[in-house]
């Protein structure tokens, strides 16, 4: 099994918008969006992340990273 890594933090940062602007945009609280970015979070709705994906002119695909666990014996 492997490892989904939020790239929110990278992206948002890549935009010069803070976490701040974002969440008022968004019409979230910081604190949400804080733990989104934290990955603190189990679920994540899909309008948020559309509304990241307008807001930073990206795909989903830019925000996420799937990266295969290593098995030990």
């Amino acid at each position: 099994m492997g490892t989904m890594i939020f790239k929110f933090k990278e992206m948002r940062n890549s935009r010069k918008i803070s976490q701040e602007g974002l969440a008022r945009k968004l019409g979230i609280s910081v604190a949400y969006y804080r733990k989104i970015e934290g990955q603190k979070i189990q679920l994540l709705n899909i309008e948020v992340l559309i509304g990241v994906c307008k807001i930073l002119q990206c795909q989903p695909g830019d925000l996420f990273e799937y990266v295969e666990n290593e098995e030990t014996a």
